[in-house]
């Protein structure tokens, strides 16, 4: 990476050698990330940023995000009236703060501090447009969780993994479960068939008296809308505590 040089004796110091500094740490970072991401203007997913949701509002973890080669935070965000279905963004914020007085009376802040927030509204930076750096080397896991309902896709190495934990069934449940998930990286999305396909598994219900099993299905297929996903069991309901987990081909 560059280098801003030192050497003994009196050696001036001008603000462009701050800038200079400044941007070499900038730049190498850019650098790594552009190589990782094969772009030469890298948008990325690095930690978290995991979506939940909790009835009508939708929950983001902390994490971290590479955004045109630049690394920030990314705060905890909570999107109210929002569901899963919805498109989000990444919208850099900043905040001032090291106040100082110049020479001739002028007042400038000198620290600017970077973080960035989920949103709905729209920014140049859509969150489905963001690769996730952390899945080649680890699992990621997108989630869902509702009342008694708690959903997880899981990657990990090259397999997807597919949970669900819910709650008896009721005459208005169309179907044990169905979600459309929208922020899938569009590198990982096209991985996913475009029409139906099916993988037969066995859900374990729980009941009053004993555990049972019973045959189970999961279609998914992927659209313009992300990866949709719909779980039915052979009988059509289940009248205790519903735990299942398969593996989805995905080559």
């Amino acid at each position: 990476m560059n280098k801003f040089l030192t050497f003994q004796g009196k050696q001036p110091l001008y603000l462009g050698d701050i800038d200079f500094a400044s941007d070499a740490v900038r730049t190498a970072f850019a650098q790594l990330l552009a190589g990782l991401t094969g772009s030469s203007t890298p948008n990325a997913i690095l930690l978290g940023v995991t979506p939940a949701s909790r009835s009508s509002t939708v929950v983001f973890s902390e994490g971290i995000v590479c955004i045109d080669g630049e690394i920030l935070p990314v705060e905890l965000s909570s999107i109210g009236g929002a569901t899963m279905s919805d498109t989000f963004y990444f919208r850099i914020k900043s905040t001032y703060s090291g106040g100082r007085t110049f020479e001739g009376g002028s007042q400038h802040d000198c620290w600017e501090t970077r973080s960035v927030e989920v949103t709905t509204d729209e920014t140049d930076y859509p969150l489905s447009d963001f690769m996730r750096i952390q899945g080649g080397f680890g699992s990621r896991i997108w989630r869902y969780s509702q009342g008694s309902v708690d959903f997880r896709l899981v990657k990990t190495g090259l397999v997807w993994l597919v949970t669900l934990k819910r709650g008896p069934m009721t005459q208005m449940d169309e179907h044990l479960f169905s979600l459309t998930i929208p922020t899938i990286p569009s590198d990982d999305l096209v991985k996913f068939p475009t029409s139906e396909e099916m993988v037969p598994t066995t859900a374990y219900i729980d009941g009053s008296e004993s555990l049972t099993s019973e045959p189970m299905t999961v279609k998914y297929y992927r659209d313009s809308g992300g990866l949709n996903i719909e779980m039915d069991l052979a009988s059509g309901t289940g009248a205790g505590n519903i735990y299942m987990q398969v593996v989805l081909p995905v080559f």
